[in-house]
């Protein structure tokens, strides 16, 4: 429910949901509809001033997740890069990539891949919201 995200935004803030929807121009009735409905959302108006007064990204105020930093050329390549690591470790390995003494086909070779190369895009961008110093985070 929206407005439960909405209370949790003012609370953050130490502001009451009537004192947030007046400081930042939003009528105190579409407040009330979002809790008495449970499922409207806020027009983008709303969210845009929403945004302003909170200092979060729209996405954040919708999903309550902050955002992770995007990822460089530079960071690309360099899960690219241990990608290609990890699967020639595990190809050089006994006798290649195997189950239960059978050799993977190519589609289950592939979903391998992608499930080893989603692991490091996860620990990458952890690592870059955890490690980057707060003058270069965007709040």
């Amino acid at each position: 429910m929206f407005f439960d995200r909405f209370e949790e935004l003012c609370a953050q803030k130490g502001v009451k949901p009537g004192r947030a929807c007046r400081e930042m121009g939003v009528s105190r009735s579409l407040a009330a509809k979002w809790k008495a409905t449970k499922t409207e959302k806020p027009s983008a108006d709303a969210l845009e001033k929403m945004s302003a007064y909170f200092g979060k990204s729209i996405n954040e105020i919708l999903s309550g997740q902050k955002e992770t930093p995007a990822f460089t050329g530079k960071d690309e390549r360099d899960i690219a890069k241990r990608l290609e690591a990890v699967l020639g470790d595990l190809e050089q390995g006994q006798d290649g990539i195997s189950f239960l003494g059978e050799a993977l086909d190519q589609s289950t070779r592939e979903l391998l891949a992608k499930s080893i190369q989603n692991s490091l895009e996860m620990g990458k961008a952890l690592a870059k919201q955890k490690y980057t110093p707060k003058k270069y985070k965007k709040e």
